[in-house]
């Protein structure tokens, strides 16, 4: 209803907030017995509270499969781990410029 309910204000209702054909949708499939999480007394409770990344099984953005398991399927996790490394160094080099980073023991 949460959902829904942003969509219809927005006015955006025919295009996104549920899981209808022909709406955008981005949605996780998550496997709560997958390692065992334990007794399931209430499904929601369960994927809130104890489902994790353990659990995950596929993303979908825009309705497209964009991870499957634990493997990215249109990007290149290679280029992106390079790229987010270099941005790791840049904001390593301001703070140290600027005496940011708390000193190592």
């Amino acid at each position: 209803m949460h959902t829904l309910g942003s969509a219809e204000i927005l006015h955006v209702d025919d295009q996104v907030g549920s899981l209808e054909k022909g709406k955008w949708a981005d949605f996780l499939l998550v496997d709560p017995r997958s390692p065992d999480t334990g007794p399931i007394h209430d499904p929601v409770a369960t994927y809130v509270l104890a489902c994790g990344l353990r659990n995950l099984k596929q993303v979908y953005v825009g309705g497209e499969l964009v991870v499957d398991g634990i493997s990215l399927v249109r990007q290149d996790e290679h280029a992106i781990r390079a790229q987010v490394d270099g941005r790791m160094a840049r904001l390593e080099a301001i703070a140290d410029r600027n005496g940011a980073r708390p000193a190592t023991p």
